[in-house]
């Protein structure tokens, strides 16, 4: 065995889980535990001083069952005796939802009495200080919203069955498996919600395999003997061979509160018989917590770790929906890169997004002049970015509507201009054979429909619109043309189209387009 705490998180293979149980915020939110909320609710029904030791009786004194004959008669007694139901919006909101009036006062009692003990301040500090990059996440059986107040970022799961249907990414998470004082209805507190907790566990306990298979796992708040960590290794162990299970127990910490011991860690092992295998784990006896939780500031993840949960949470929605997000931007210009060139780029996406513009194609260049919001980028990026590398491959290109639309001047891609009017569009043999030229009607939608036969357009039409004079030439038809050209026939402009010519007096006619539509 390791000499030290410290030795031990050094070997750790990545930083760790805390499961949480009610022993931590009763030490820093003074909060009840089990026994005195239930004597509390019992008060409220009756004045009678021994009426939980009736219910004690009743119930065999298991604490589930004294829960479900509590919210029983709390129920019926709050429904008819209004002087004992606590007037706050969020307890008439909750039981006019169909929340058991329990579950809605046990939940108001407990944010109303969740006040931090300023005797644990420098705990709770450091503790904080874990969650940004030394602790991968916490499963807690709590309701209160200590963990939530401290993990700042953290995604939280407020219940058992919100936890088995979500996708989790392990990494900057909460699981709160008994409900939470958020959402009333999730509490767990009467043996029918025990029951349908114990129920879907073997469901749950499929879902944190992984995390404990793969994580060191840190009980801080509970008695080792807990039903609730009992029924959850259980479930876990039921699972794994007895080699896994070797692997498991070699990554459980168990803290143990020993108020006789201040300044040091008594570091020991602990064995308990579950499912017929003894499961060893280290155990830490102190009542000194920051002495917990100072060496775990040596195990680091890579980056902090609600950062780490973004990344796994937007590649996961990418990989199921295929649909890129504000936040991921996915081979967004070329979907042939190979893998071997493929990166993946971590920064500010608005610069990250800006530099993907230098692969901004031909083919977008020229569809973003006849439709709008084809790139999703401001003109003045466009032309900061994907601009310069485009000229470099051809100097004809439409970028009118681009400077129109800019806030700012962009004087150098303005002197690369080469087209001052009309004509300088329009090459010398189309000039020269302009007048010989004859048309039925000399107009964009006289050409259309001359040229076209049977509903299907002559491709020479995309050529003898260009022989047009400027006066002759309506640009809303042509834009209109344009636009519904493409749209039939979208691939047109791209790489893969062969028909080089048909692709030249496309192109022509959409520099035409820019020209006439925004030039000043």
């Amino acid at each position: 065995m390791q000499n030290t705490w410290k030795d031990i998180v050094k070997d750790f293979p990545t930083t760790p889980f805390l499961f949480v149980g009610s022993g931590l915020t009763r030490r820093y939110f003074d909060l009840p535990n089990w026994e005195e909320l239930l004597k509390h609710f019992a008060a409220i029904i009756s004045d009678d001083s021994f009426i939980f030791q009736r219910y004690m009786q009743e119930n065999d004194k298991d604490y589930e069952k004294i829960g479900s004959a509590i919210s029983k008669d709390f129920d019926s007694k709050w429904f008819r005796d209004a002087s004992i139901r606590t007037n706050e919006e969020d307890v008439y909101a909750a039981v006019e939802a169909g929340v058991s009036p329990f579950k809605a006062e046990l939940a108001h009692f407990i944010k109303t009495n969740s006040i931090k003990n300023e005797a644990y301040a420098e705990e709770i500090a450091l503790l904080q200080k874990l969650t940004e990059n030394n602790i991968s996440g916490f499963i807690t059986t709590n309701y209160d919203t200590f963990i939530e107040d401290i993990a700042a970022g953290y995604k939280t799961y407020n219940s058992q069955e919100e936890l088995i249907f979500s996708p989790i990414q392990e990494m900057a998470e909460i699981f709160k498996i008994h409900g939470s004082v958020t959402d009333p209805a999730s509490i767990v507190i009467t043996a029918e919600d025990y029951q349908e907790f114990n129920d879907k566990c073997a469901y749950l306990a499929a879902k944190l395999l992984t995390i404990f298979m793969e994580y060191p796992i840190i009980f801080i708040g509970y008695s080792i003997t807990d039903n609730d960590i009992q029924k959850i290794l259980s479930a876990i162990i039921a699972c794994l061979s007895k080699k896994n299970v070797d692997k498991l127990q070699n990554r459980f910490i168990f803290v143990k509160r020993n108020a006789a011991i201040t300044d040091d860690i008594k570091i020991g092992t602990y064995s308990k018989e579950i499912n017929g295998q003894d499961i060893f784990m280290t155990q830490l006896e102190t009542n000194n917590f920051k002495l917990i939780y100072e060496p775990l500031t040596e195990k680091q993840a890579a980056m902090p770790v609600k950062l780490l949960r973004f990344f796994k949470d937007q590649f996961y929605n990418f990989t199921l929906t295929n649909q890129p997000s504000k936040h991921i931007f996915v081979n967004a210009f070329d979907p042939n890169v190979p893998l071997d060139q493929l990166c993946c780029s971590i920064g500010q996406n608005s610069q990250l997004v800006k530099r993907g513009l230098v692969g901004m194609s031909l083919e977008q260049c020229y569809k973003a002049i006849v439709f709008d919001n084809i790139i999703p980028f401001s003109a003045d990026d466009i032309l900061a970015f994907a601009i310069p590398n485009l000229l470099s491959q051809t100097s004809k290109l439409p970028l009118f509507k681009f400077l129109k639309s800019a806030i700012q001047p962009h004087y150098d891609i303005q002197q690369k201009i080469s087209c001052t009017k009309f004509d300088d569009l329009i090459s010398t043999s189309f000039k020269k054979y302009r007048e010989n030229k004859s048309f039925k009607d000399r107009s964009v939608n006289g050409i259309i429909q001359e040229y076209t036969n049977d509903g299907i357009l002559d491709p020479r039409a995309l050529e003898y619109i260009a022989y047009l004079y400027e006066n002759e030439i309506n640009v809303d038809e042509l834009g209109t043309f344009l636009a519904n050209y493409l749209t039939a026939f979208p691939e047109t402009l791209s790489k893969e189209f062969t028909n080089s010519q048909i692709k030249t007096n496309l192109r022509r006619l959409i520099r035409i387009y820019d020209f006439l539509k925004y030039h000043d």
